[in-house]
């Protein structure tokens, strides 16, 4: 690629330092020259900077601008980087370095390349003072006189409130700062994030950090996401700390207090991650059959329904925004009573009692605090009846009258799928299965019937997964499925979610599933339909 030097380098440009490109271009450059996979791109060095600044006399003007801005009136902060920034857009880039730019940006693929276009100040990323965040960077800019406007954006980001703030308070020149910008192709990542060759907070040079989210990498580098965290070994490559807090209070037993959580386990992500790779299960082809079946559908509607397709569009974007809120409440919720059973946990640790305190009122609870723990005698008691509760069968899912549970789970000929006091005698079971339709796609395949997650170690993969109801701890089961049946839910509940989401067919709320099928049952089961037709099986025996 001919351009002119001054203004224009190559990323991998052997002359590319802090004084030409500033600290994140000076990085890049040095690992493109290392021929790591950096995304193509070039360098606007800070000589177009300063062409731009003395072409239209702004040097004087921006100083006298930050003259009389101070880090504890942050009103000056903003008036200062506004008149700055307004000298920026009022201004007209000169045309040669235009036209450099223009040519670097040909230069990257036929059409109108999407690209990052990311500020690089020559005050940034040192040993000292990171700068992290002053700057600005635009992406996904298309079209050469876009990527121009940008720049001029990225020049004017220099004179931020922040950057102005943190400069005074770090006692650097005003005078001396300058600005590069880099321009790289984007990159259209599914997840992305940052890595530290050393852990930043043990400073220990063995591990490496990550921090990651879906998408692209702005929103880690933004805080505007709480991204996944992991910590890995230099030699091994094995992860050795991971931060799932995130998602380490959800699990099968969330609403019950007393039961411990995945983040209570250091070892739970390696186990888990353990049996997903021991699984062979291909997530990612999951997903792409998932996408390339739902383009396809979405491409028959709009072929068949042209006039209904933006209405329709957002319909489903309100729906699915409206599943990620309830999905967020719910986690939210949790979040908070985990914080509940750490204080009750503390509260066992000071008086004594370990997780005795999880049977005890509020009002024993406080009376055991002031040093009376007469309630002591009443735990165990209370342990045997939740012992006996646990080890029930789960309940029908109708019940109609008084209920005992224990007299019901005693009950050779008891139903699962519904209770009705009144009835007597044994009722005839029917063979169809009818539910609500959770998943499209139809499969056949084997039974596995299991009532507790903690059982899902028993599955095959292809088996067909049939229970009472899921939950969030239910997940890491899905990928191993053909199929999943379940007694209760709807459309929106996690079965019919999650099945969705990896493309296998799922019947939610058939009422009576656990009750007609059994492990080893041959089924046919359609998502669309919302049925289940058994294939073979001994009818209505028990496990």
């Amino acid at each position: 690629m001919q351009v002119k030097a001054d203004f224009i380098l190559s990323l991998a440009d052997a002359s590319a330092g802090l004084s030409q490109v500033g600290g994140k271009g000076a990085s890049l450059a040095r690992l493109a020259a290392a021929s790591l996979p950096v995304p193509p791109g070039f360098h606007i060095t800070t000589a177009a900077y300063r062409r731009f600044v003395a072409e239209h006399s702004l040097q004087e003007q921006i100083l006298a601008a930050v003259s009389v801005a101070t880090p504890d009136q942050p009103a000056t902060l903003e008036e200062a980087s506004s008149r700055i920034g307004k000298l920026f857009a009022q201004h007209v880039m000169p045309d040669d370095i235009a036209e450099e730019i223009r040519r670097a940006y040909a230069g990257l693929g036929k059409g109108d390349v999407p690209v990052a276009v990311r500020s690089s100040a020559t005050a940034e990323d040192l040993p000292e003072m990171s700068f992290a965040g002053q700057q600005e960077t635009y992406l996904n800019i298309s079209g050469a006189e876009a990527v121009l406007e940008a720049v001029k954006k990225c020049w004017a980001s220099l004179w931020t409130a922040r950057a102005i703030g943190y400069r005074i308070q770090q006692n650097v020149d005003q005078d001396t700062v300058e600005l590069a910008v880099v321009v790289q192709q984007l990159v259209p990542a599914q997840a992305a994030g940052v890595m530290f060759t050393a852990n930043p907070f043990t400073g220990q040079r063995d591990q490496v950090m990550i921090s990651a989210a879906w998408g692209l990498g702005e929103s880690v580098v933004g805080g505007t996401v709480t991204p996944d965290m992991l910590t890995l070994d230099k030699a091994s490559g094995q992860v050795t700390a991971q931060d799932i807090e995130r998602y380490g209070h959800r699990s099968p037993h969330e609403v019950e207090l007393s039961a411990p959580i995945p983040s209570d386990d250091p070892e739970w992500f390696e186990k888990k991650l353990t049996d997903f790779i021991r699984s062979g299960v291909d997530v990612e082809a999951l997903l792409a059959r998932q996408y390339a079946e739902f383009s396809a559908a979405w491409q028959r509607f709009e072929t068949r329904f042209p006039d209904r397709c933006k209405t329709f569009r957002r319909r489903l974007e309100l729906v699915t925004a409206a599943e990620k809120d309830r999905e967020s409440l719910r986690s939210e919720s949790i979040r908070i009573s985990r914080l509940v059973r750490r204080f009750l946990l503390q509260v066992g640790e000071v008086t004594g009692i370990g997780d005795d305190v999880f049977f005890l009122t509020i009002d024993e609870m406080v009376a055991f605090l002031r040093g009376d723990k007469s309630s002591a005698g009443l735990v165990p008691a209370r342990r045997e009846l939740y012992r006996r509760y646990c080890a029930l069968p789960p309940y029908p899912s109708i019940i109609y009258g008084r209920f005992d549970p224990f007299k019901w789970a005693a009950d050779p000929n008891r139903r699962s799928d519904f209770y009705d006091a009144r009835q007597t005698g044994a009722t005839v079971l029917s063979s169809t299965i009818k539910g609500i339709a959770g998943a499209a796609g139809c499969v056949e395949g084997i039974v596995r019937r299991i009532d507790r997650v903690e059982d899902g170690n028993q599955l095959q993969p292809g088996e067909i997964l049939v229970t009472t109801i899921t939950n969030v701890g239910w997940t890491p089961l899905f990928p191993h499925l053909a199929a999943i049946i379940t007694d209760v839910g709807a459309p929106l509940s996690h079965a019919a979610i999650v099945a969705r989401e990896i493309g296998i067919p799922a019947v939610v709320g058939c009422g009576n599933a656990t009750m007609l099928l059994k492990t080893g049952d041959r089924v046919r089961v359609d998502g669309g339909r919302g049925t289940v037709e058994i294939l073979g099986s001994d009818f209505g025996q028990e496990e």
